[in-house]
């Protein structure tokens, strides 16, 4: 049965098929999530009297920009994966789709949000699990890349702040704002962190760096706190405390099916 928007005041988008690691043949996947449901969601937003839309970019976007911290106001950015070209195109497509309505939009560049319950093909969440499991880890590179790891509750707390905040904002309006806190730390610190947490090494099989990884993600957040006022990030290595809680109460049935599973997991990221 068709939604009804009749109950709907607002949207906050952020389906997608994420990650940068799917073959050239199952970009296909990252299109018809990416764009042409994206644009559904905006028609259909735009049919039923939806004034405001917050959807999810990302910091791909930015690609190896030679310049840090990532601004929001940088113009020449180029995306090194296609995920980011995607998420570049959303960024272009709704300023265009709003035009001569009643609604605004805005699009959120996540920057590497990790926490309990995240997605088991991200970087941290196997760290985490193989060290639990034991299983060596599949590292990409030499642990140098900088990643501004978001915690999972700051980038909610931005988001229900970031939505409400575009209320006030005229028909039309249209932005995007980085959620990151702006204190990148390299991978090779977040496996130190957990090791040092669990009092275990962990045992890695190394591997290149894939081409779509970029070297490093780091946001800028002066918008950010201009819009809803300055926060003190949750540092990583709480963050990892919580994310290793919650892989301590999971079963040993939960990281072999992790384990099993890694090959097609891996490909979404």
């Amino acid at each position: 049965k068709p939604l009804s928007g009749k109950n709907i005041s607002s949207i906050i988008h952020f389906a997608a098929q994420p990650g940068i690691r799917l073959p050239i043949e199952g970009y296909g996947q990252y299109v018809s999530a990416n764009i042409n449901a994206y644009l559904n969601i905006f028609t259909w937003g735009l049919k039923n009297g939806i004034d405001r839309i917050t959807y999810a970019s990302s910091s791909s976007v930015y690609g190896n920009y030679p310049k840090a911290p990532f601004s929001e106001s940088f113009a020449d950015i180029k995306p090194i994966s296609f995920y980011g070209a995607t998420k570049l195109a959303n960024e272009s497509m709704a300023p265009t789709i709003i035009r001569k309505s009643n609604m605004k939009a805005r699009g959120l560049r996540f920057f590497t949000v990790y926490g309990p319950w995240g997605r088991p093909d991200m970087a941290y969440f196997r760290i985490a699990a193989n060290l639990i499991s034991g299983k060596p880890f599949n590292l990409f590179g030499d642990g140098d890349a900088l990643r501004d790891f978001s915690y999972v509750d700051d980038t909610v707390n931005a988001v229900i702040a970031l939505h409400n905040e575009l209320e006030s904002r005229p028909a039309e309006y249209h932005d995007v704002v980085n959620t990151g806190g702006g204190i990148p730390r390299t991978l090779a610190e977040m496996i130190n962190i957990a090791e040092s947490q669990l009092g275990l090494e962990l045992q890695s099989n190394v591997s290149a760096k894939h081409p779509s990884d970029v070297e490093r993600t780091f946001a800028d957040a002066t918008l950010l706190h201009s819009l809803i006022g300055k926060h003190t990030p949750t540092p990583l290595e709480s963050g990892m405390a919580e994310v290793i809680k919650y892989g301590l109460i999971r079963d040993e049935a939960f990281f072999n099916w992790i384990e099993k599973n890694i090959e097609g997991l891996m490909k979404l990221n």
